[in-house]
């Protein structure tokens, strides 16, 4: 940068007074606009438990009602995600959370899908390298009439070229 040295830092000393410039009213926009998105964030994450099928967000009951404006006390409060998600759990048990959490048993929910992939994956393998060894060999199929396959006599062949003539 060009100019001599007390010069140098004008630009970003007149970017940082802009900044702290500010109005207080602008700057407390911008909070209650992260309080709702947090408590927004937190209704989806909790189920009604008033019939434990819709979360917070999308459910319109008294139950509900009240659930949302104890997330915004609480938030006012101060109170972490973490803490505020407790209390439900505390109250209601983990059957309020939308999403359970990875431990214990509920590992389960998380695992399983994974497991599923795996045994399709090994059942699909073993299924195409099974195939792959047929494939070339002659397969005859024993019936009431004897075996059918390569070894079939010239009388088998003309009635299935005849049987197959009808079919043109």
């Amino acid at each position: 940068m060009r100019g001599p040295a007390w010069y140098r830092g004008v630009p970003g000393l007149m970017a940082r007074s802009r900044e702290s410039a500010r109005e207080p009213a602008a700057l407390a926009a911008d909070e209650d606009d992260a309080r709702e998105a947090l408590a927004r964030r937190l209704e989806d994450e909790l189920i009604a438990p008033c019939c434990f099928r819709q979360t917070v967000s999308h459910h319109d009951s008294d139950v509900s009602t009240r659930i949302k404006e104890s997330i915004r006390r609480q938030i006012a409060m101060g109170r972490t995600e973490r803490e505020i998600l407790d209390s439900f759990v505390a109250r209601y048990g983990e059957a309020i959370l939308a999403e359970p959490r990875a431990r214990g048993f509920n590992r389960l929910a998380y695992l399983t899908p994974f497991g599923a992939v795996g045994l399709g994956l090994v059942a699909i393998t073993g299924w195409v390298i099974a195939r792959r060894r047929t494939v070339g060999r002659a397969v005859c199929v024993h019936g009431a009439g004897g075996a059918i396959g390569p070894d079939w006599t010239p009388a088998l062949r003309a009635k299935l070229a005849e049987e197959l003539s009808h079919l043109d």
